[in-house]
Order: C-alpha cells, then sequence, then structure tokens
C-alpha cells in the first residue's frame, strides 16, 4: 500500500483444535478497520486525468482455516508457526465517508476490481496455559492478502499486494469436549 502506515482495531473469534501435539488447525472469523493518508498523494488539479485518492478507510470482514504447527509444546508452553487459507471481504471509504471503490478517477484508467479475495495468512505466536481451562495468547499474523487496492490504488501505489500486519492478543477457554465413556 503505497506510503500508508497506520494502525487500525479489529476483533477476531475462533475456535482453536488442540487435540495433536504438533499439528493442529484452526477457524477464524474477524473484522477490522485500517485508515491512513499520504499527503504525497495528490490531486493533480488536472481534468480527465486520474488522481490518487491520499485518503482511505478501509473495513474488512475475513474468515479462515489455518494449519498450526507447534515448534514447542510442552503442555502449558506452545510456540506456532501457522499457514491458513480464507476469504476477506472490504469496503473503501474516503475522508468524506463515500465509497471509493466507484470513484474511478481515483485509480488509473481501467483499473477495476472486486471487493472481496482470497487471503493466506501466515502467523507466529504463543500460548500460555495460565489455569486448566483458561490461557492467554499472543500473535503476530500477515494477512497476505490477494488484492491490490485495500486503499484503492495500485498503479499509483508501490507494486505488489497489500498486506495488513495484524497483532492478535488472546484469551482461551478450553471446552473440551469428552465422548460417551
Amino acid at each position: 500500500m503505497g506510503t500508508f502506515d497506520k494502525t487500525g482495531a479489529g476483533l477476531q473469534a475462533g475456535l482453536q483444535f488442540t487435540k495433536k501435539r504438533k499439528l493442529n488447525g484452526a477457524i477464524s472469523l474477524g473484522f477490522g478497520q485500517i485508515s491512513d493518508d499520504d499527503p504525497r498523494l495528490t490531486n493533480s488539479g488536472l481534468t480527465n486525468i486520474p488522481s490518487p485518492n491520499s485518503f482511505f478507510k478501509t473495513s474488512f470482514f475475513f474468515t479462515s482455516y489455518d494449519v498450526q504447527f507447534n515448534i514447542i509444546n510442552n503442555g502449558s508452553f506452545v510456540f506456532f508457526i501457522s499457514q491458513g487459507v480464507g476469504f476477506m471481504a472490504f469496503s473503501i471509504e474516503d475522508e468524506n465517508g463515500e465509497d471509493l471503490s466507484a470513484q474511478t478517477e481515483t485509480r488509473a484508467t481501467n483499473e477495476d476490481y472486486r471487493n472481496s479475495h482470497i487471503l493466506l495468512p501466515t502467523s507466529i505466536g504463543t500460548r500460555y496455559k495460565l489455569a486448566d481451562h483458561v490461557g492467554l495468547g499472543v500473535q503476530i499474523s500477515i494477512l497476505n492478502t490477494n488484492t491490490d487496492y485495500l486503499d484503492n490504488i495500485s498503479s499509483f501505489g508501490s507494486s505488489g499486494n497489500d498486506n495488513v500486519l495484524s497483532m492478535r492478543f488472546s484469551a482461551f477457554f478450553n471446552l473440551e469436549v469428552k465422548r460417551g465413556e
């Protein structure tokens, strides 16, 4: 995303499977918002020439399934890496709250895009079990979006897809299911 670099907030809920010692899965649902402005991207002032937006606010929703590999798992402490695949939908607004995706003059000629894409989140994190059924965790992820339009610009920005760096603080609650004895 060009030189946009502000932070945003979000919320996520998930189901982490922990039956296996080394390899487990997780299902996540989340939403968030990112926004930024880059005063170096200015309106050219000329008519009929595309001018990139210098501000954006993107709201997004995602769901993913991650495969988690536990590098360290001693029962109380887990250090892991994970790779996932998922779906992301987003909407973009300008500084006036207007839909930026409909403002084609803010992108290079013939640049149109969909507001939903495949997501490939890559993560590293830890979990610590405080008691039998409660734990805390920290996870850092790069959401690896499959779009270059989270900020509404592609050709006018830096090359490559836009990515979102996510830092998650978690509380875990064990929902152990015991089958008939």
